[in-house]
């Protein structure tokens, strides 16, 4: 497995730009970043400029490190004529950062009256953005969200199943899925079996990965055979000092590390 430190963890640690959120996910320890490309966020829409990307991959890549997952929170709407700018941008700066990965929460739940016209509107979107995405050889990974048209696992592989996309896939956050009544890690996992891109550390604070909230989901991850990526989320309280921050992901990945890398179980 390939592990990721997602930006706002690291801006937490000092990271005020993309150079030095790359410097300080290296220092750290981990392979990857996964980039929040949002308003606010280090890499945000309005600043961002394409004219630069070239530089900052290879600073990246000098580093050993790799953007390797991006999302921004698109698809607010099932209506592409309002999602399709924001989708295809988000599409085109994972490309440019030679990000392999983008993730997307479908939208909200809007009129029950409605739920499939607007279904099949988002669909529509989703498969219009694969598409895209395929031609610049990447892949889209569908975060359940609660609220949304995929809370949970389950639903997000119905929507891949209907979208009938090849470079579709899911991410598993355990804190999510369990908050959705989703079952356990273990069940989670083998569902997803094959479509699992990413698993997200999120949920429960700061202290959720030293207080191994999240073992059985890595530990069940593991045992599948899963190989791709896996991504740090905390959120820590604000005012905590850089370096205590910096200390925390440490510890953090080498416990979840650890984990990874333990022998598979014999089945």
């Amino acid at each position: 497995m390939k592990h990721s430190c997602s930006s706002q963890a690291l801006a937490a640690a000092g990271a005020t730009d993309f150079r030095r959120m790359v410097d300080t996910a290296a220092v750290c320890g981990f392979d990857g970043v996964d980039l929040e490309f949002a308003p606010g966020s280090i890499v945000s829409p309005a600043e961002f400029s394409f004219r630069e990307t070239g530089a900052l991959v290879q600073y990246a890549l000098a580093k050993r490190v790799e953007v390797q997952c991006i999302g921004g929170g698109a698809f607010r709407s099932p209506r592409m004529a309002d999602e399709w700018e924001g989708i295809a941008r988000l599409i085109s700066v994972a490309h440019a950062l030679a990000c392999p990965l983008v993730r997307v929460v479908m939208p909200p739940l809007g009129d029950e009256a409605r739920f499939d016209e607007e279904y099949d509107a988002a669909l529509a979107l989703l498969r219009e953005a694969l598409d895209f995405a395929r031609e610049l050889d990447l892949c889209i990974g569908i975060e359940p969200a609660a609220g949304s048209y995929a809370a949970t696992i389950d639903e997000a592989l119905a929507v891949i199943e209907d979208a009938n996309r090849r470079n579709l896939g899911v991410v598993y956050n355990p804190a999510v899925e369990a908050a959705g009544g989703g079952g356990s890690p273990d069940e989670a996992v083998e569902r997803a079996r094959g479509l699992l891109l990413l698993v997200r550390l999120a949920g429960g604070g700061d202290a959720s990965i030293a207080r191994r909230a999240f073992d059985a989901a890595l530990n069940a991850a593991r045992a599948s055979g899963f190989s791709e990526y896996v991504s740090d989320c905390s959120v820590f309280e604000p005012g905590l000092a850089h370096q205590a921050v910096k200390d925390r992901l440490v510890a953090n990945l080498r416990h979840v590390r650890a984990l990874c890398t333990a022998a598979r179980p014999h089945v």
